[in-house]
């Protein structure tokens, strides 16, 4: 209807989320309220390292940015070849749509890599090339529909009417392929020895496991010291989960990227020492410990299932 009403109704949503978004945002993107070592901040840590494919747009790459590219160029193909059909789409509103995108993305580019905002970075502005991909694809597919005749158009149109339960059959038949993947994923190797853990220790219990076990915890139902999954989503919280990963998984020197991150905790959680695996139960009250079957130890091992051992630390 114009800029003056999406503005409007842009600026009512956005007075309608300030309340909630505007101290969320802050508290997220906060100082550490712990010291984080030197050469470690809030925006390396969360950005950088734990989630550049969320906040840093240089992440996904020249293939990924130029799919995008070729993706919104023939959608805006398809919204021009569909206006020479009878009824023409109005086209402002992908142009609209596309340009605030852009216009957000620039601005939170500077953010990120200018003044290493966190708060620009969570804004993730990134995401609405997911928006514009569905717009692509909206403007390919009306695209092409508009190149077919007329005459060829109203007999399809007539023959989907007829059939309405295949048409839905055929729906719903390419959801479920579309989302098999998800339902069905790959086998957790961590679930056998946490449903062990589950049937056979404390629910009090405390697990030290490998920081990339991130399957561990909800079917066993016990603690575990930290995990690279588990990151505390405010700033403030950060230091104290960076200083329990180095406790588990500690490395010579801080990471200068998250590429790679997890294989080289994982490597110096294995290669952690008995007495070391010890002070996790004096530090953070670490009752057993999970390492592969290969390891080798003396400390006592109460389950070995060929993959996993567990160990008791404490009583």
């Amino acid at each position: 209807e114009g800029w003056g009403r999406a503005a409007a109704f842009g600026g009512l949503a956005a007075a309608i989320a300030a309340p909630i978004a505007v101290p969320v945002l802050l508290r997220q993107s906060a100082e550490a309220g712990a010291a984080l070592p030197r050469g470690l901040d809030a925006f390396t840590l969360y950005a950088t390292l734990r989630f550049p494919h969320h906040f840093l747009p240089t992440h996904a790459g020249i293939v990924r940015w130029g799919l995008v590219l070729v993706l919104g160029a023939l959608g805006i193909a398809g919204y021009l070849a569909a206006r020479r059909s009878t009824r023409p789409p109005d086209i402002r509103f992908p142009l609209r749509f596309a340009i605030a995108a852009i216009a957000l993305m620039v601005i939170g580019t500077v953010g990120i890599y200018a003044f290493e905002s966190l708060a620009a970075a969570r804004v993730q502005a990134f995401k609405l090339t997911v928006l514009l991909n569905v717009l692509a694809c909206i403007g390919l597919s009306g695209g092409l529909l508009s190149r077919l005749s007329p005459d060829l158009r109203q007999r399809a149109d007539r023959a989907l009417r007829r059939q309405p339960r295949a048409v839905w059959s055929l729906a719903v038949g390419l959801l479920l392929l579309g989302s098999f993947a998800r339902w069905t994923p790959d086998p957790d190797p961590a679930r056998s020895v946490a449903e062990w853990a589950h049937a056979n220790t404390d629910r009090h219990a405390v697990f030290a496991v490998p920081p990339s076990m991130a399957g561990f915890r909800v079917p066993s139902e016990r603690s575990v010291v930290v995990t690279w999954k588990s990151v505390p989503f405010r700033a403030d919280l950060a230091a104290d989960w960076w200083t329990r990963l180095m406790a588990v998984a500690p490395l010579a020197d801080v990471p200068r990227d998250g590429d790679g991150l997890q294989a080289r905790l994982d490597s110096a959680y294995v290669a952690q020492p008995d007495d070391a695996r010890r002070q996790l139960a004096e530090s953070y009250g670490a009752t057993h410990a999970v390492v592969p079957s290969t390891v080798s130890t003396a400390l006592p091992v109460l389950h070995d299932d060929g993959t996993w051992k567990v160990l008791r630390l404490s009583e």
